[in-house]
């Protein structure tokens, strides 16, 4: 699990050209696997824009991940479309790769154990007309990741409270 041949406490991945990447650290890789711990917001300073990030927190027995992407990228799209069919229970191994098209874009691909995590169809940015110029819409996709986040957020506490109150049962 993890990434082969890492030794450290706690692993920082940022998604950049369809690779796991820590560039500190020289690592990049295709993919990390560990159990899902947290999904969590956060907001970071961009060349003097605030952009929202997605955290994951994954660990597996000896390490802990934090993997970082931006929330409006296709990247964040392929992970909300499939991290609502992830059995939390098992570990998940998320990965990342390139576009054909565009060496900067990155698209999320996961799997447990040999099985693929399949898409499920959710809402998508729209393009809107501003003026004479299109953007992005991302409202609807942002309402509906951060239902995704706190239904996926409330299953983790709530198996985490499980196994807790399991261990506390044992008689040694």
């Amino acid at each position: 699990m993890g990434i082969e041949n890492y030794q450290g406490n706690v692993l920082w991945l940022t998604i950049s050209g369809g690779k796991l990447v820590n560039k500190k650290k020289e690592i990049s890789a295709n993919a990390y696997t560990g159990f899902l711990k947290k999904i969590e917001l956060r907001t970071d300073d961009y060349e003097g824009q605030e952009v929202e990030k997605v955290l994951l927190t994954l660990k597996d027995k000896d390490e802990t991940a934090k993997v970082q992407f931006t929330f409006e990228s296709w990247y964040s799209i392929g992970f909300f479309e499939r991290i609502i069919n992830v059995d939390i229970t098992k570990a998940v191994t998320i990965g990342a790769m390139p576009s054909d098209q565009n060496e900067k874009m990155s698209f999320c691909w996961m799997k447990q154990g040999e099985t693929k995590i399949v898409k499920t169809d959710m809402v998508k940015p729209e393009n809107t007309l501003i003026g004479k110029r299109q953007i992005k819409d991302w409202t609807k996709f942002i309402e509906a990741a951060h239902k995704i986040i706190s239904d996926i957020n409330s299953k983790i506490d709530f198996v985490s409270s499980e196994t807790k109150d399991e261990q506390e049962q044992l008689p040694f």
